[in-house]
């Protein structure tokens, strides 16, 4: 993903198996949690990037995100959640 390199300050090739692996994961995590994934065309993708982002910094860097950066990943992924409509639920 362009940028994700940067935003994690990685300018090496070593850890670019990992850092795939962490992405992916970062993806699956929020398909779990009701967030399709979003491609560039998609007005929302710029707050799904930003999640993906925060998501592999606090897996790469076996951190805890900062109360800040917490509540900034909540808040992106109820933004950028899509919840089925009742008509997708079977219902009338």
């Amino acid at each position: 993903m362009t940028g994700l390199k940067d935003f994690l300050r990685e300018d090496g090739v070593l850890n670019d198996g990992l850092i795939e692996m962490l992405q992916d994961s970062a993806e699956a995590e929020l398909l779990a949690s009701g967030v399709p994934k979003y491609v560039e065309t998609d007005p929302e993708y710029p707050v799904y990037k930003i999640c993906l982002f925060l998501m592999v910094s606090r897996d790469y860097d076996k951190r805890v995100l900062e109360d800040v950066e917490q509540r900034t990943l909540d808040k992106n992924i109820l933004r950028i959640r899509k919840f089925p409509s009742s008509t997708e639920e079977g219902g009338s």
